[in-house]
């Protein structure tokens, strides 16, 4: 998708922050493109708009002094400053966005020190101004320190990454958007339980794209005004990386994630001492699942029925001197509860609301002898918290329906490709299952064990180009039957590829047949050249294969295989995956194959503490 940054640059609320800039400091500023265009403009000097800027002369040194200032900018500069060819002193910020420098933002306008009048004089000879007029505005031109100047920029650079920030979050917004409208278009002709998967799938994505809304929505409140931007910035930025990191969260259990935002709402906001939150199970019991400063060890042991929330059905955020919930209501774990929790002075609160029912709260406390009292701002904030809370569950909503469509699509392939060639009937799954424990005892990560079992699933979904009276030969293979077998690697890796879901694990299909000497197909790779997941698919194969009897041989006993596999180590195999797949097979772990790898394995975190399971389904 070609995207342009200026389509998604927010110049009126950069231009905006720039001219409050300029009533505040008096520092003129102005935004030019990397060809010397002025795109923006605030608050400039008069001898440069009615004397520089409008002679023909003048007005190329600026275009001149402009575009040099602009490449003195080196790779790693937050700013750099340059003497124009007009006598005045500039400064030039970089505005880069992903990468691409996208344009520069200029100040200045004045001097270091006291200028020579009689440079100006000469100058206003030579240019044909009017001497007293000229003489006059430049005296206007202010004189400041390179000290000031520095601390003036560092404000300025701080705008910039925010708006750069901003600017990001839009475009990866959009390509989120356009490849769910892609997805759409290709999936609407499937069949019938493909689509209504798809159109959850959409409609989750609405869901994302209006809790990004309000995310946004409170972000651009809370920046109304420069004082508040100036307060908030830090907050701010640890508020975009959260976002920024939501797909990345959704392998989270719904504890680690709690955990986590419930981390970051106390480091956010100045104000809070101590926090905490609870969800409401099925039986409509709320339930602690993190907190800090109070004694989790004990809240998370208790429940309590949701209807000693206070304001329970509330969409705001609530301010309280109390606890969020009625403690002299409760009958059984009272004084456990009271033992749990620190006295405090103000409890700042909200609902995390999920299709529009409460599955939660998160609450904020200031200890009981402080003197600081929750702020407007802060309560702004705190919305943003619940709207991330549900944000990570729409995100997660997202990744289950696109994982369970993943390995139905799968499974539809392998169903095929064992109707194809009834001798490799079950092998896929089994090469998908051994070599998905292989990664795991390897201590891999959670997705690299996941592409593990999907490339495990395919690997060899190009032997459907291969004649089926040459997968069944009972007798030698010509070197021409066996070059063509050869080919299936790279056959199953374009067909894969043209998958924008199965792409990533493509790779992985074309060097299974790799060897650790060298001595492989397709490309010849050795050692550490081979995928390490190609790696662990070829002994799994290799493994499944001699264990299986095919139209050309019986099968190996287990001894047998397992003295193949422990000869060629080093040869054909990688010495690291053999010794990793030889401790699972002499621990006896033969029998733990069996399970569903994909549920059991990968997904332990997504089904371990899955607090709002029946609750959002």
């Amino acid at each position: 998708m070609d995207m342009k940054i200026s389509d998604y640059f927010d110049y009126d609320r950069l231009n905006e922050l720039l001219e409050g800039f300029n009533q505040a400091t008096g520092y003129v500023t102005a935004i030019v493109d990397l060809e010397g265009n002025i795109l923006s403009k605030s608050g400039w000097r008069e001898v440069c708009t009615d004397f520089h800027r409008v002679n023909k002369c003048t007005a190329k040194n600026c275009k001149k002094s402009d575009t040099v200032l602009a490449n003195k900018v080196s790779k790693g500069e937050d700013y750099y400053a340059y003497k124009c060819l007009n006598g005045l002193v500039d400064v030039v910020v970089p505005i880069i966005i992903k990468g691409e420098h996208f344009a520069n933002l200029f100040t200045g306008q004045f001097f270091f020190e006291e200028p020579s009048l009689d440079f100006f004089e000469k100058q206003a000879e030579q240019y044909d101004f009017n001497e007293n007029l000229y003489i006059l505005a430049v005296k206007k031109v202010p004189v400041v320190s390179e000290t000031e100047v520095k601390a003036k920029m560092k404000f300025l650079i701080d705008i910039i990454e925010m708006i750069s920030d901003l600017t990001v979050e839009k475009m990866e917004q959009q390509e989120v958007n356009s490849l769910l409208e892609k997805s759409y278009e290709e999936l609407k002709a499937s069949e019938k339980k493909i689509r209504e998967q798809k159109e959850e799938l959409s409609a989750s994505n609405e869901q994302l794209t209006a809790y990004n809304q309000e995310v946004m929505a409170m972000n651009e409140e809370l920046e109304q005004s420069f004082e508040e931007v100036n307060l908030l910035n830090q907050r701010f930025v640890n508020m975009i990386k959260l976002v920024s990191n939501m797909e990345d969260k959704t392998l989270l259990s719904e504890k680690e994630f709690f955990a986590d935002l419930l981390k970051h709402a106390v480091e956010i906001m100045p104000e809070a001492d101590y926090g905490q939150i609870c969800i409401i199970n099925e039986e409509k019991q709320c339930k602690f699942v993190d907190a800090v400063g109070h004694d989790i060890k004990i809240l998370e042991k208790l429940k309590f029925d949701e209807k000693l929330l206070f304001n329970r059905k509330s969409k705001i955020v609530n301010n309280t001197n109390d606890y969020f919930f009625d403690i002299d209501q409760i009958e059984r774990n009272k004084k456990d509860i009271l033992e749990a929790l620190k006295p405090i002075k103000e409890s700042l609160y909200i609902n995390i609301i999920i299709d529009e029912q409460t599955v939660g709260r998160i609450g904020l406390d200031i200890n009981a002898n402080s003197s600081k009292k929750f702020s407007d701002i802060s309560k702004k904030v705190l919305e943003s918290f619940s709207t991330l809370a549900s944000s990570f569950f729409a995100f997660k909503r997202f990744d289950d329906l696109q994982t369970n469509f993943t390995k139905e699509l799968i499974t539809s392939i392998i169903k095929i490709m064992e109707m194809y060639d009834l001798y490799t009937k079950g092998h896929s799954e089994n090469v998908a299952k051994l070599a998905s424990a292989i990664a795991k005892e390897m201590n891999l990560s959670q997705k690299m064990i996941r592409d593990t079992y999907w490339a495990g699933l395919v690997h060899d979904i190009g032997k459907l180009l291969v004649p089926i009276n040459i997968l069944n030969k009972k007798e030698r293979l010509t070197d021409k039957e066996f070059d063509l077998i050869k080919k299936h690697p790279v056959w199953g890796n374009k067909a894969l590829s043209s998958s924008k879901i199965l792409t990533p694990i493509a790779k992985y299909v074309l060097y299974h047949h790799e060897k650790w000497d060298g001595k492989g197909y397709p490309e010849n790779l050795k050692m550490n050249e081979i995928p390490l997941i190609s790696q662990i698919l070829g002994v799994a194969d290799a493994w499944d294969a001699m264990l299986s009897k095919r139209a050309y041989r019986d099968s190996l006993s287990f001894e047998q295989a397992l003295d193949e596999i422990k000869t060629n180590k080093g040869s054909q195999f990688s010495p690291r995956v053999v010794e990793n797949f030889i401790k699972i097979i002499e621990n006896d772990n033969v029998e733990k194959l069996q399970q569903d790898i994909l549920d059991n394995e990968i997904n332990e975190s997504k089904s371990k503490n899955n607090l709002l399971n029946k609750r959002i389904s």
